[in-house]
């Protein structure tokens, strides 16, 4: 019967591996666990124990909520669309992902307050837009972390 999901709704669930959605909801649904709104525009939630290190953002995602990487524990590469153009407040606050891939991009996204965390080691972008990444406001305080790809 969930229409909505607060941020942080799961970010402390533990041992969360999994989200199943009725597919008869008409707000929610779920891709392989992850939790998305109906129209695949949102990803919501990424289950914080789900199996696997490496995750591509459905190709439909504009926006990645805020905190929906929160304490996710066994993922260390994210592999964003083309199509993203927001990441949020702490998207990725106290997650193990290290990698952050946005090779498949064209312009720098906008993203809120801390959206990385504190254990990004790369970000790695279009090379042609390598200076473009460094230059962005949203990116600067990464800015020693962006690789060209």
């Amino acid at each position: 019967n969930y229409i909505y999901i607060n941020d942080q709704e799961f970010s402390n669930v533990k041992n969360l591996a999994s989200i199943s959605v009725n597919s008869s909801n008409a707000k929610l649904t779920s891709v392989d666990g992850v939790l998305y709104t109906k129209d695949m525009t949102e990803l919501l939630c990424y289950p914080n124990s789900k199996s696997g290190t490496s995750y591509t953002v459905n190709s439909s995602a504009k926006v990645i909520r805020n905190s929906a990487f929160e304490n996710v524990n066994t993922l260390t590469k994210v592999i964003f669309n083309a199509g993203i153009s927001y990441i949020g407040v702490d998207a990725f606050k106290n997650s193990s992902v290290t990698t952050f891939d946005f090779s498949s991009t064209t312009v720098p996204y906008i993203m809120g307050t801390s959206a990385f965390g504190t254990k990004v080691t790369s970000i790695l972008v279009p090379s042609a837009l390598l200076s473009v990444y460094q230059m962005s406001n949203n990116f600067r305080m990464y800015s020693h972390y962006i690789q060209g790809k």
